[in-house]
């Protein structure tokens, strides 16, 4: 018995595999966000590093007992 699954030819199923995980990766690409990717909230702003809204003063100083902060792109 061992002889004969020695004596078939042994079959390289990587290219294959790779084939299919690159048809699965760009059917998962295609597929919409769900709520939990499209629900992320921004990042926290430190109390010391310089407000978001541009004035150039400390967080603390400027925007931290506001609700808003005007986001200066």
């Amino acid at each position: 018995m061992r002889k004969l699954f020695n004596s078939l030819p042994k079959k390289d199923f990587g290219d294959e595999l790779r084939a299919l995980e690159n048809e699965l990766r760009i059917t998962e690409m295609k597929l919409d966000p769900t709520k939990e990717q499209m629900n992320r909230t921004p990042p926290r702003v430190g109390r010391n590093e310089p407000c978001p809204c541009g004035s150039g003063k400390k967080f603390k100083k400027c925007h931290l007992t506001k609700k808003e902060v005007p986001m200066n792109d």
